[in-house]
């Protein structure tokens, strides 16, 4: 194992078993009030041609409630604005909303290192240039995070989801597989 790899696995750990600032902050009746961005920008070609450009920007609103300090049970709001910048032709845009309930399980909630996975699923509508009539199925959205407590009711996340779009761009039987890297953070009031 490289010296990278060592540093990491050891700072990790040595986080991980460090009881800090997530004892007070993640526990039974609890609550969580967590943001999230993530930025994509393509480049898209066709047959080798450039085709133009296409930037993604999400934002994620989630609000929980810890039924016992390793789950959370929650609900989400998110918005999505694309905009498309063909090679030839007008630029387009769109935004998107969506609520997503979610189901949160805190697989260290002691530690000042929180990792966590989730799962869920919801809608999405949409408005603009190139949005279609259909509304979008987001199904499912599965996420995995570190919650790095900074604060006694703080946390800096990093987390990365996944999540399978029906109807995308609200167009009939389109369908897209996303995976977005974002950071965040939460407050737990």
């Amino acid at each position: 194992m490289g010296t990278k790899k060592k540093l990491t696995a050891l700072i990790l750990t040595a986080a991980l078993a460090t009881p800090a600032l997530a004892n007070e902050a993640i526990r039974s009746g609890g609550f969580e009030i967590r943001t999230r961005a993530a930025v994509a920008h393509e480049t898209l070609t066709w047959k080798d041609e450039d085709q133009g450009t296409r930037t993604d920007a999400d934002v994620d609103l989630f609000c929980g409630l810890f039924l016992a300090s390793w789950v959370e049970l929650g609900v989400g709001g998110t918005y999505n604005y694309t905009k498309v910048d063909p090679e030839q032709g007008t630029s387009t845009d769109r935004s998107s909303f969506g609520v997503l309930p979610s189901l949160v399980l805190n697989l260290a909630p002691s530690a000042s290192v929180v990792p966590y996975v989730g799962a869920g699923g919801g809608v999405a509508f949409y408005n603009g240039d190139y949005a279609g009539d259909e509304s979008a199925t987001i199904l499912p959205r599965v996420e995995a995070g570190l919650r790095f407590f900074v604060a006694e009711g703080a946390s800096l996340n990093l987390s990365a989801v996944y999540a399978h779009w029906t109807n995308l761009d609200g167009e009939e039987d389109a369908e897209a597989d996303r995976f977005t890297v974002g950071l965040g953070i939460s407050i737990y009031p």
